[in-house]
């Protein structure tokens, strides 16, 4: 079918025009307003004109019910057949005939992929033993795509006959003997759960013809090697699905010899529905789908829960069959299968779904349950505190290899959160680390905003369509400022001109060369006149044009804002081109801008992002649970921080930085056509329940004051199979926002035989069915009436059955039994009823289940709602600093090279916009010779000899710096943690210590010593051979050393061979295995948990260390102090 025509160039449209976003509530909305802004009708982008011409257009919540909605051309072979008269006279003319076939090819055998869009129960899930299970298909066409009835049927302008049947079975009604599963179907089994049997034409042939099996399968043509599922259906049971019974009776017609299925024409129908709201649709508003009722119901004589297993068949050819059957098992075509539970009819039901998770509503943090078993201690009041803000504890591993602990939570918060979190959260990450904040209660780190930058890279990374569009941005952001800074720069010195410049100079050329000869020989020095003057050129001092100059990193500070800006924006604009930001609904100026942004906004809506980081807990969201939160916007500032920092090559990054100023600004702009800026998430909620699971397009409502045209919700999307998420850009009692509603999907209503089924009654309560949708019922919900039978009443409408148990609706008795009732109460009530035979759309109106409603009222206060800025939702990392500082040096003062080739443009600028060398000083000499040194304050200058080479370590310094340098010092002191230095380390309370080593190395200015290894050794032993000797401890079973601050070196503690002592390496953690002096002024550690030897007195402990250098190696001692606690 034809489609529309794009109204606007998006990149969220597929070359059908549908929107492929996951964004797409908000950019239907947007494209509606903007549409109408334009005068280019609604906007909608769903459906074919052609259906369009059939249907009508619908408000959000309504829906049509047609009977069919039959192809032009059925599956089969047609011909064409053109003839035509050529005449010249009455008497000559000539006559051409000519005849083409051609076939329609529909499913057979098989579905198409993506064929079924859902089934009630869902499978594996229950409902109760009234329930009519159903399946919905994509397209409206399918279940009259081929002709299964031979004849057709009195109503047949209103009914059509489907080539498909929704049957229900219980396990133990399809089984097959192993007898005829090995002679029929080679030994093939049956699926374990819906008992079909995968055999080929050729097999069921060879069944048929063996008296085994009765199927219609071998008279329609199809290849013997065809492949299908089947089902084997006990005789007696087929024959009552398709049995004709006399009128006013559940008994038989006498002399039946073929099946009857016209009783199908009245379980088929099409459903045109608008969508607007519902959680599963996202490409398309306008539903159109045909649905497919069994009306066989469960087992009514049980009490416990029965598996049920629900085959979509093929009822073509089965008119064919004759009857009585005397095969072992009919044999039907299985297109698609499900198994769920039937339920006894006192089970748990929608509505009690609805009513329990009304009451469970609460914000996503930890429970109260867990909460209160805290106790009343500062520490567990901290602990409680934190658990309430929504974080949870976890194993936390520091870059320095040991593991601990630490506090974490997602972007989904139970309170509000400052925004920014503090005054100097302003700046940028290369790393992450410096978004930990410490809580000094608890000594624990919280590491939420650190997770976040690392997950932010990571996605990042991950994404090769993102990262290499962000690569090419920033190249191109880099390259065209650099261009622009070093043209100015040349500019200011003479080095460069422009086209016009360039040739207005040529007006004095010839001028000039007449005069040059004159003009040289007057400036030239009387002593070099004698040389060609040609030759003579005036030396420069060379421009540095690299971001090493702080003139560069001005002027290129200057211009990248103004380069950034140009590339955000869009080939439409207000007035003139390029004035108005790329917002996905109009051309942008450059492609990589457009993936950037269309990325970040996604994360923005937390499109793609891991389970386990919006839920930190399972406890937080448990089953049947509706949770509300608030969304922490420096969560996702640190995560696209990290994302943006992909691609940097230029160390500190200053076109992050403008690249995010530019997000800023169009998060501030209100857009083209649009009166307001985009819409960001800041609040939500998660459903847990079997509610999503059972309705997948669970409709939920949040309206907005008409005034306001943004768009109610942004984003309702199922995250999984039984949970729901659902975004909004405002906090309960903001904008009217005090109630939300969730609404069975009308297309995923369950269907219900009666209103009350027994084994002795079955009752109908007949429901007002409006032929005009515009008629105005305030009683619509109430019944017109009711009516009960029992098994042998007259004109029945429900068979029980006993030997097997049929349990279906008779039809055509129970659609003519509504038509009338529903006709007659109607037109009592005054209404208009016109119709005059029964049809499928009254009858899938009478059998649908009711539609359930749950509307919630949102509290104010407790964390449900909170007061915030309704100002748009912008970034706040964003500084670079030491990029906008003038340099001292005015760039007018510096020279540069001139003379550059005179056809050079701007744009050839790129190749010859270098560096320049600097100059380098002549090699060495290999021998000894006298070198010179000139003093500036006098005209007399003192030889000095050059000495012979020498090591590195002991080269000799300056004679001020004071003679050779020697091996580095290393000084140690001890305390333990939280006390001071030099007060010592108590002993003698049995509570272990964390000892504190300050390790200090003092070296020479000069000195290039590089630290190997420091060891430091303490012996072990008890307090058992005092007085003769002082240990620290008899043994240590601490994590081991931890450093404070130099992460250069990696702490080890190991034993000594015998055991009897403790040793503690501070080894480098570089690839060489050496660090430099000048990077180890400072080797602090921490070696926790300790037991310190008591003794009866204050006493000094020995210990001794070995420090390792290049080309040195230097041991010593020193003492720790033990005093009594």
């Amino acid at each position: 079918m034809a489609r529309r025509k794009p109204l606007l160039k998006s990149a969220f449209v597929d070359h059908q025009n549908r929107i492929t976003s996951r964004r797409h509530l908000v950019i239907r909305h947007e494209r509606r307003l903007i549409a109408l802004a334009k005068g280019d009708g609604n906007g909608d982008d769903s459906g074919s004109d052609t259906d369009r011409e059939i249907l009508p257009e619908l408000d959000p919540g309504q829906e049509q019910l047609k009977s069919y909605f039959k192809p032009a051309l059925p599956a089969g072979d047609y011909s064409i057949n053109v003839e035509q008269t050529v005449e010249r006279t009455s008497s000559d003319y000539l006559k051409f005939k000519s005849t083409h076939g051609f076939s329609v090819i529909a499913p057979q055998v098989s579905l198409p992929v993506g064929s079924v869009y859902s089934v009630y129960p869902p499978q594996g899930h229950s409902d109760t033993v009234d329930i009519l299970p159903h399946v919905v298909l994509n397209d409206p066409h399918l279940p009259w795509e081929r002709t299964a009835a031979k004849e057709e049927l009195p109503d047949d302008s209103r009914n059509k006959v489907p080539w498909l049947a929704l049957l229900v079975f219980t396990q133990d009604e399809l089984r097959v003997s192993d007898s005829v599963l090995a002679d029929t179907f080679g030994g093939k089994g049956q699926s374990d759960t819906t008992l079909a049997i995968h055999s080929s034409i050729a097999e069921v042939k060879s069944g048929s013809q063996a008296g085994v099996l009765a199927s219609p399968l071998g008279d329609l043509g199809l290849a013997d090697d065809t492949n299908l599922d089947v089902v084997c259906i006990e005789p007696k049971l087929f024959t009552a699905l398709v049995t004709k019974y006399q009128d006013g009776t559940a008994t038989p017609s006498e002399g039946q010899m073929n099946p009857d299925i016209s009783r199908y024409r009245f379980l088929s129908h099409v459903r045109n529905i608008n969508m607007t709201g519902m959680a599963g649709i996202e490409t398309q508003e306008d539903g159109l789908f045909s649905i497919v009722v069994s009306h066989r119901v469960g087992p009514l004589h049980t009490t416990q829960p029965t598996t049920m297993v629900a085959h979509l068949v093929s009822i073509e050819g089965v008119e064919s069959m004759s009857l009585p059957l005397t095969a072992e098992h009919v044999v039907l075509c299985s297109l698609h299968s499900w198994t769920y539970n039937s339920l006894p009819a006192t089970s748990l039901t929608p509505f009690d779904l609805f009513t329990h998770v009304g009451k469970t509503l609460d914000v996503l943090r930890a429970p109260d349950s867990v909460i209160n078993k805290l106790g009343d201690d500062d520490i567990s009041k901290r602990i409680a505190s934190r658990l309430r803000d929504g974080y949870t504890m976890t194993k936390y591993r520091m870059r320095t290899g040991e593991v601990t602990a630490a506090i974490t939570r997602g972007p989904f918060t139970p309170t509000t959160v400052p925004h920014p979190v503090s005054d100097d959260w302003k700046g940028i990450s290369n790393s992450g680390d410096n978004f930990q904040i410490l809580d000094r209660e608890l000594g624990i780190m919280d590491i939420s905003y650190s997770v976040a930058w690392n997950l932010g890279k990571a996605m990042a990374i991950a994404d090769q369509n993102f990262s290499a569009a962000l690569g090419r941005l920033r190249s191109v952001i880099f390259d065209k400022t650099m261009e622009k800074a070093k043209v100015q720069l040349l500019k200011k010195n003479r080095g460069f001109m422009t086209r016009k410049a360039l040739l207005s100079t040529l007006l004095k050329l010839p001028e000039s060369m007449a005069g040059l000869h004159i003009k040289a020989h007057s400036s030239t020095p009387y002593h070099l006149r004698h040389r060609p003057s040609r030759w003579l050129r005036r030396s420069f001092k060379p421009i540095d044009l690299s971001l090493r100059s702080h003139t560069v990193r001005y002027t290129f500070s200057q211009h990248i804002g103004g380069v950034a800006s140009k590339l955000s924006k869009s080939l439409q604009g207000r007035g003139r081109k390029g004035t108005a930001f790329y917002d996905g609904h109009n051309t942008p100026l450059s492609g990589d801008w457009a993936i950037v942004l269309d990325w970040v906004l996604d994360r923005m809506y937390l499109i793609d992002m891991p389970a386990h980081v919006l839920i930190p807990d399972a406890s937080f969201l448990p089953e049947e649970s509706l949770r509300f939160f608030h969304i922490d916007a420096n969560w996702r500032d640190a995560f696209l921080d990290g994302a943006l920092s992909v691609a940097n090559y230029a160390g500190s990054d200053i076109v992050r930085s403008h690249i995010k100023l530019q997000i800023v600004e169009f998060l501030k702009t209100d857009r083209q056509y649009l009166d307001y800026p985009a819409q960001i998430p800041t609040y939500g909620f998660l459903l847990r329940s079997k509610l999503v699971k059972l309705f997948p397009d669970l409709k939920v409502t949040a309206d907005r004051p008409k005034d306001d045209p943004r768009a109610p919700i942004l984003r309702l999307e199922n995250i999984d199979e039984e949970v729901m998420l659902c975004l909004f850009d405002r906090v309960p009692s903001q904008g009217g926002f005090d109630l939300l509603t969730f609404t069975q999907p009308p297309h995923q209503q369950c269907f219900s035989a009666a209103a009350s089924l027994g084994l002795d009654h079955f009752e109908t309560v007949y429901k007002r069915i409006h032929e005009d949708g515009s008629e105005v019922d305030e009683n619509r919900s109430e019944p017109l009436g009711n009516k009960t039978w029992k098994p042998g009443d007259a004109n029945p409408v429900f068979i029980w059955g006993d030997e097997p148990e049929i349990r279906t609706l008779l039809f055509p008795a129970w659609a003519e039994d509504v038509f009338r009732e529903v006709k007659s109460g109607m037109k009592k009530l005054g209404y208009k009823f016109d119709d005059e035979v029964p049809s499928a759309a009254l009858s899938a109106y009478q059998l649908n289940s009711s539609i359930y409603h749950m509307p919630i009222s949102l509290p104010s206060g407790s964390g449900f709602s909170a007061e915030m800025d309704d100002s748009p939702q912008t970034l706040k990392l964003l500084g670079v600093d030491g990029w906008d500082v003038k340099p001292k040096l005015e760039v007018e003062d510096i020279e540069t090279v001139r003379n550059l080739p005179d056809t050079e443009t701007p744009h050839d600028l790129k190749t010859r916009l270098t560096p320049m060398p600097s100059t380098l000083p002549l090699p060495q000499p290999h021998f000894r010779r006298a070198r010179y040194r000139a003093d500036l304050k006098t005209e007399v200058s003192q030889p000095e000899l050059l000495e012979p080479p020498t090591s590195a370590a002991a080269r000799r310094p300056d004679p001020a710096q004071g003679g050779i340098a020697t091996v580095p010092e290393v000084t140690f002191s001890v305390h333990s943690w939280g006390k001071e230095i030099g007060t010592g380390v108590p002993m003698g309370n049995g509570v272990p210590q964390d000892l504190v080593f300050g390790v200090q190395c003092t070296a020479d200015k000069r000195s290039s010593y590089k630290l190997k290894q420091l060891r430091i050794t303490a012996a072990l032993g008890d307090t058992s051979k005092a007085p003769s000797k002082y240990y620290l401890t008899a043994n240590y079973r601490g994590p081991g050393a931890t450093m404070l601050g130099n992460l250069r070196l990696c702490p080890r503690v190991t034993f000594g061979d015998d055991g009897t002592s403790l040793n503690v390496l501070l080894v480098p953690r570089s690839r060489t295995g050496k660090v430099p002096v000048e990077n180890v002024s400072d080797m602090s550690f921490v070696l926790p948990m300790v037991e310190i030897n008591g003794y009866k007195k204050d006493v000094d402990v020995t210990l001794t260390y070995s420090a390792v250098w290049d080309s040195q190696h230097k041991e010593g001692s020193f003492k720790i102090s033990l005093v009594r606690a």
